[in-house]
């Protein structure tokens, strides 16, 4: 590619604004939007571009952009690097022309007195693993294993719509109640009680279900399988293979919580997998998987020496697909009779 054509795709990418950032031009869209997604989660506005290079084939580009002052935009830039750990590029533009103006490196902290005492990795990953398990909440996470639970969160999606979810468990009897609040929807009603399920849809009565079907479905509203990984940290520990073989790769932030991040390379049958933990308590903050990921926020003690995210971003190629606000997680909580009593 010449300089002159590599300036047009510059100048046609850029947004309205005076200044703008980009990454390094990389062979997968997937390890740009990865950069896209770091930038957004630092408050930026930012995207991916695809370009062509004489002799290389298409190629993808991190943008960030919106700014009127080239210190705010140095300013994002040294953030984004630092938390991609890739050198960014400053450009001004004016008159329908980009200028370069100067490369941006990742800052590197200096490391703590005592990294160690306050959770940063120390070299044994096997440890950070078997601190980390114990911050989430043990081996068995108390929210799984709890035989009474009471679990309410909103759920809100791209499309407007917003279902508010109750979801009741004791001794192995099941209750979901889901009020939409906003958007196109109906509220629905279901039970499995002993060896029996049922179904109601808006107003309508209570229909008997096939419950084997009827709990693999109620039981993905669970709270272990809603907020999955911080509830089953320890599980995931001693049985995913991924665990076993993965290795540090230094430090990076998920959103304004710098982290530790852990990757696992993936293989024929299992996909990458990057896991940050926040330095310090070592506590699950965002879990990529793929194309996928999720952000997990506002931790709380649910249980003596357990601790749950009560808000949960899913995003996919760098757009949230869907947002979970935690409202109640009750390990002994106070039920209504209704909830386990059969409709019929």
């Amino acid at each position: 590619m010449t300089w002159l054509l590599a300036l047009f795709l510059s100048t046609a990418f850029a947004g309205a604004s005076d200044f703008y950032v980009e990454g390094p031009a990389v062979d997968a869209r997937r390890e740009a939007t990865d950069m896209s997604r770091a930038a957004t989660d630092l408050g930026y506005q930012s995207r991916v571009v695809r370009r062509f290079a004489q002799g290389e084939g298409w190629r993808f580009v991190l943008v960030v952009e919106g700014f009127e002052e080239q210190s705010a935009a140095t300013e994002a830039a040294t953030a984004v690097a630092t938390s991609v750990g890739r050198p960014l590029v400053v450009f001004g533009q004016s008159g329908g022309q980009a200028t370069r103006i100067e490369e941006v490196t990742p800052t590197v902290d200096a490391p703590a007195a005592d990294a160690s005492e306050h959770g940063a990795f120390d070299g044994d990953l096997g440890d950070v693993l078997t601190r980390a398990v114990v911050a989430h909440g043990g081996t068995a996470h108390p929210v799984r294993v709890a035989e009474s639970l009471l679990f309410r969160f909103r759920r809100t999606l791209p499309s407007g719509l917003v279902a508010l979810h109750t979801v009741a468990r004791s001794a192995g009897n099941l209750y979901v109640q889901v009020d939409i609040e906003a958007g196109q929807g109906q509220s629905s009603r279901a039970w499995i009680i002993g060896d029996e399920a049922w179904l109601s849809v808006g107003e309508g009565a209570a229909e008997s279900q096939d419950v084997v079907w009827s709990r693999e479905q109620l039981e993905q509203f669970l709270p272990e399988r809603v907020l999955a990984l911080p509830l089953g940290f320890g599980q995931a520990v001693e049985e995913r293979r991924e665990f076993q073989d993965m290795y540090a790769d230094g430090q990076a932030r998920s959103g304004r919580t710098r982290c530790l991040v852990l990757k696992y390379d993936g293989d024929q049958v299992s996909a990458p997998l990057a896991l940050y933990l926040e330095e310090g308590t070592l506590l699950t903050r965002r879990v990529v998987s793929g194309t996928d990921a999720r952000e997990y926020d506002d931790y709380r003690d649910v249980a003596t020496g357990a601790k749950a995210p009560f808000h949960l971003t899913v995003s996919r190629e760098g757009g949230a697909v869907d947002e979970i606000e935690v409202l109640d997680l009750d390990l002994d909580p106070r039920m209504e009779q209704a909830w386990f009593t059969s409709p019929e």
